[in-house]
């Protein structure tokens, strides 16, 4: 994936594990019908937690910025698996 990939909120969920592919293509279909936001779309499809949101968006912005390192699916997928067992809230 090239860098500039990366920091699209769908390629960074993708290669966080947070959705797949086919995921991804049919939440840019919709967007794309529909004229909403990535991250609207994958909400309203169950595939992310309305509050999960503006945590990855702010990622996202620290991404571009190069606040944040660009190996970011370990620490994505810990959070989600800690907010799932009850352990952290989001």
């Amino acid at each position: 994936m090239n860098p500039a990939a990366a920091l699209r909120l769908g390629d960074l969920l993708v290669s966080a594990g947070l959705i797949d592919r086919p995921t991804l293509d049919e939440a840019l279909r919709r967007q794309s019908a529909y004229g909403t936001r990535l991250g609207e779309v994958l909400v309203a499809m169950g595939r992310l937690e309305p509050e999960e949101l503006p945590a990855l968006l702010g990622l996202q912005a620290e991404l571009r910025d190069g606040a944040a390192e660009p190996q970011v699916s370990e620490r994505l997928r810990l959070g989600r698996l800690l907010v799932e067992a009850g352990v952290a809230v989001s």
